[in-house]
């Protein structure tokens, strides 16, 4: 679809929403759906689906442009709420308690409405367009995916899940398939690094090198601690 298309189709668009009925069904639909939005617990779904049978007796343009207004209007009332009393009225109004009605106790609650009503205004707008925008495209490519790229997906998807299951497993819950060791950790909070290596490290290694089916010892010599590690074979 080209641009010119598209632009023509928004120009056909805003023609039929721009109408002073059309504007009116949109007015009414965004005040009823505040006033309903803002009772908690109803959200912007339960709200069209309670006001619904409202525009079964109008034209279908003017239904869904209502029922566009009452989607909009019951989450700016979830808003309210949020910023008012600190209760939102939707999932996605509690982050405007954060600082909403941080600022509604300071006494600037109406800069807050506004901002969340110029917010979401604005951002319905753009969304919008973009959406607009890239629908064409992005619908041509959705029908080139078949029956291997949807596969392709799934598996990459489950390949990623594991992924992320496996870094949340418990360390216990591994097998452990190192070598048996054994680690000799001294604490000795008076003794320098080199009087740790000489009275502690040194003797030990000295002494357990004499043990049968040691392997190898690693030792580290540091401030009042000495750490031996001894690794023993399998056999």
């Amino acid at each position: 679809m080209e641009l010119s298309q598209l632009a023509s189709n928004l120009a056909l668009g805003f023609g039929v929403a721009l109408t002073f009925q059309n504007l009116f069904w949109c007015l009414m639909g965004a005040v009823i759906g505040t006033a309903v939005g803002v009772l908690p617990g109803l959200g912007p779904v339960a709200t069209m689906a309670l006001l619904l049978p409202v525009t079964y007796y109008l034209p279908p343009e003017g239904a869904l442009i209502m029922l566009a207004g009452i989607y909009y209007g019951a989450q700016y009332g979830g808003y309210t709420t949020a910023i008012l009393v600190n209760l939102p009225g939707e999932s996605s109004s509690v982050v405007t308690c954060l600082d909403g009605y941080q600022m509604a106790r300071q006494g600037r609650a109406g800069p807050a409405l506004a901002a969340a009503g110029l917010g979401s205004f604005f951002a319905g707008c753009v969304g919008t367009l973009i959406l607009a925008a890239f629908a064409p495209p992005l619908t041509e490519l959705a029908f080139k995916f078949g029956p291997a790229e949807y596969f392709s997906l799934m598996v990459l998807g489950l390949i990623g899940w594991g992924g992320y299951s496996l870094t949340q497993i418990p360390i216990d819950a591994v097998p452990d398939v190192t070598n048996n060791q054994v680690v000799i950790l001294t604490q000795t909070p008076t003794l320098a690094a080199q009087e740790v290596e000489q009275y502690i490290t040194a003797p030990l290694e000295q002494q357990i090198a004499n043990v049968q089916g040691v392997e190898e010892i690693r030792s580290i010599s540091r401030l009042g601690l000495s750490v031996v590690t001894i690794v023993f074979d399998e056999a």
